[in-house]
């Protein structure tokens, strides 16, 4: 939908809605909400429309993984049009094709002496996945499952790279169970047997003895879910994450010493809270308790710290949790979407962590964050040589009230160099939905509007 409203018009509707907002208290967290007065436009003398075609040249992420060593990163990018799996050096450098394919090719995962990497892959978008696994150094890829009509996603390798636990649906059942692959003799066995066909299961990773696999079971409609640890030699399941199945309990990762497992669970908020589960006792730590969904995403490879992920009205930033001292600290990165890649996020020394980072005025890149002082190193360069965070207009997140009063967020992009005369056209964008969110990302859309003198007003309508 597209409307067309001028600047001063948008101060008196945000300022009429101030003022008529219904008494009721508003969910959600609370927020002040915007002067239209406090939004202003910044001079910038080298402000220039973006080129249209310089914005399709802008190549697009779909997930990256760090070698063991942390000399490589591994990336699905669309190079040549399509998403496959590229290579470089962290020490900078060209990319270089690491899997070719008339397909796509995502989840890049390193084996644990990073010799190799598995991937998933269909067959012209049917989303019927097979697992891949190809050698860092070259050659050809090998089809580990070669299912046609099964699809098996979410690699995860055994700690001495011998087996592959992988998810594994065939099109004819509603459920999704968990297999083992022999990497040595190619042979297959299923490990969970759920007939329950609202449940499917997800490898995560496996102790650090090899005998257990920890994996979360939940309801294909997020209703409920809950950490499980799987006996590898019998299959024997036993459920390890405290709390009901009514409410969605989750673990993305295990302590270096088996201790800790790193949880996100609805179970004390309507939004989900990253948390720390001390698997002996079953008391849970919740990390940093806001309003604000957050995710835990990973161990330090020390074990003394864990990486977790907060949305906050459309931003998501990632925060250190210090285990000992239970403070949290966050990576320094500025505002847009911040989201950790691979299993394995962390640089060996524990000292920088894999993202990719975007925000309106910079397109997708994958970084390499500091855990504290240093400066972030960019490892991929998708955006065209015109597209320049310091030309592109950067944004704001407002917030206005709705007829009854419930606080609305929004994503706005302010043009360079307007003027306040009520003359300056603005486009509002609606996402769809119901679960849909706008995000403070890098837009097409947006850069080539913005940059032409639009105002950009994106709303996150309740």
């Amino acid at each position: 939908m597209r409307e067309r409203i001028w600047l001063g018009l948008l101060g008196s509707v945000l300022a009429g809605a101030m003022a008529n907002a219904a008494s009721a208290a508003a969910p959600g967290p609370d927020r002040p909400l915007t002067d239209p007065m406090s939004v202003s436009s910044a001079v910038n003398p080298a402000a220039r429309p973006v080129e249209i075609g310089d914005l399709f040249k802008t190549l697009s992420g779909a997930g990256a993984a760090l070698s063991p060593d942390g000399k490589t990163l591994v990336v699905s990018a669309n190079y040549t049009g399509r998403f496959n799996l590229w290579k470089l050096s962290t020490a900078g450098g060209d990319p270089v094709q690491l899997a070719k394919g008339e397909d796509r090719q995502y989840e890049p995962t390193f084996s644990p002496d990073g010799r190799f990497v598995a991937y998933i892959s269909d067959v012209g978008g049917n989303e019927k996945f097979d697992i891949y696994l190809v050698p860092l150094a070259g050659g050809d890829p090998v089809n580990l499952t070669n299912t046609p009509d099964v699809s098996e996603q979410n690699p995860v390798f055994s700690p001495d790279g011998g087996l592959m636990a992988v998810s594994r649906k065939p099109i004819t059942d509603s459920q999704t169970n968990i297999w083992l692959v022999d990497l040595k003799t190619k042979a297959t066995r299923a490990l969970t047997q759920e007939t329950d066909p609202t449940q499917q299961w997800s490898p995560v990773t496996f102790t650090a003895d090899g005998r257990y696999l920890i994996a979360n079971r939940g309801d294909v409609n997020r209703v409920g879910a809950a950490g499980w640890r799987i006996e590898v030699a019998t299959g024997k399941a036993e459920k390890i994450t405290p709390g009901d199945d009514k409410h969605l309990t989750t673990i993305s990762d295990l302590s270096k010493d088996g201790r800790f497992a790193a949880i996100s669970s609805n179970q004390t908020s309507a939004q989900e809270q990253a948390g720390l589960l001390e698997l002996s006792t079953g008391k849970i730590t919740w990390l940093a308790p806001s309003p604000w969904e957050q995710g835990a995403e990973a161990f330090s490879p020390d074990g003394k710290s864990l990486l977790y992920a907060v949305n906050a009205d459309g931003r998501e930033t990632l925060s250190l949790y210090d285990l000992a001292t239970g403070k949290s600290l966050p990576l320094r990165f500025p505002p847009g979407l911040d989201t950790a890649q691979g299993r394995r996020p962390f640089t060996p020394n524990g000292k920088g962590v894999l993202i990719s980072h975007q925000a309106a005025n910079m397109p997708l890149d994958s970084w390499i964050a500091p855990t504290g002082a240093g400066d972030a190193k960019r490892l991929t360069r998708f955006a065209a040589e015109s597209l320049d965070a310091k030309s592109l207009p950067t944004s704001s997140i407002v917030h206005y009230p709705s007829f009854d009063g419930t606080v609305i967020s929004a994503v706005l992009v302010m043009p360079y160099n307007l003027k306040r005369d009520g003359k300056t056209p603005a486009i509002v964008l609606a996402h769809g939905g119901p679960t849909g969110q706008t995000v403070d990302n890098f837009s097409r859309t947006i850069a080539a509007l913005a940059s032409r003198g639009y105002i950009v007003i994106a709303p996150n309508v309740r």
